[in-house]
């Protein structure tokens, strides 16, 4: 089978194009700002109607999971033109020409379609984005529904996991911020977060094509639509943070719990915006997840 991964740069599109290549798959991962010339992933500006097509004429992919976009809320507010260009855009152009070429579209979305105020949130939960990245992202779904309706769109939380450097994740990012005692911070303690592996996203993604996309190319429709993944530990920044330096066996006095909604960040988020896995788990799929913790102290140590 081949699959196309775009964002294949990225913290989560790296694990999703090992996950489906370790399996024995025809793996092709596109980049663009951190693609190198003879590098793994070939470059492709996927706004670009022309290269975006000229991918999938050479490739023919049975299978994309489409990763790429700008994920990070302060940057989607300082360059919303560029990021609406990506995320709902490049989606269109991805989900037609899947259409097109008979390949089964797994849209990755985000808890932040939702505002936070009733969790738990449901596949068929009313959306309501209170941030502009969160409209994005919901404006995504609303193209790949109305392109491919046999298209799933995968809704997951924040993300951590191996990565090339901090800033990859808002969660690793965090490391560094508990190591540095020298320097005061102000840690947001009022949000709730559901932390998730990017190795089980990447799971979650291969086991969706595994059933949907048949070795003869045949698909199963019932693989359509919205589903959710998330681990179920419920923590803000500065536990995650109680947490790391737990591990690093460092004082955390120079990290301030902030207990005011919107005392620190530039963007306003939603307060609790955990994902129901219902479907996931009714369809029979894996919905396991590693322990934060028990990554960290496996993690941290090399690194």
């Amino acid at each position: 089978m081949k699959v196309l991964v775009t964002g294949a740069s990225g913290a989560l599109g790296r694990q999703v194009f090992k996950c489906v290549k370790d399996v024995g798959h025809d793996v092709l991962g596109t980049a663009y700002s951190r693609a190198v010339p003879g590098g793994l992933y070939e470059k492709v500006d996927l706004t670009n109607t022309n290269e975006a097509k000229a991918l999938f004429e050479k490739f023919k992919p049975h299978a994309v999971v489409h990763c790429a976009a700008e994920r990070k809320p302060d940057e989607v507010d300082k360059n919303p033109e560029g990021a609406r260009l990506l995320n709902v855009g490049a989606t269109r152009l991805i989900t037609e020409l899947c259409k097109s070429y008979g390949a089964f579209l797994i849209y990755i979305s985000s808890d932040y379609v939702f505002d936070g105020t009733s969790p738990p949130y449901e596949i068929d939960s009313k959306a309501n984005p209170i941030n502009f990245y969160g409209q994005t992202k919901f404006d995504g779904e609303l193209v790949v529904k109305e392109v491919d309706p046999t298209a799933v769109l995968l809704r997951i939380p924040v993300l951590y996991g191996p990565c090339e450097t901090p800033k990859e994740s808002a969660v690793n990012l965090l490391v560094d911020l508990v190591k540095d005692v020298s320097k005061p911070v102000k840690m947001d303690h009022v949000q709730v977060r559901y932390p998730t592996n990017t190795i089980d996203v990447a799971r979650v993604c291969r086991d969706l094509i595994v059933r949907a996309v048949k070795q003869d190319g045949a698909r199963d429709t019932s693989i359509s639509g919205v589903y959710q993944f998330s681990a179920k530990e419920k923590l803000s920044k500065y536990e995650m943070c109680e947490i790391f330096a737990g591990i690093l066996n460092v004082p955390i006095a120079h990290i301030e719990a902030v207990v005011e909604q919107n005392k620190v960040a530039a963007v306003t988020r939603p307060h609790d915006c955990q994902l129901s896995t219902a479907r996931l788990e009714s369809e029979g799929f894996d919905v396991s997840y590693v322990p934060f913790k028990r990554w960290f102290e496996g993690w941290i140590p090399s690194h």
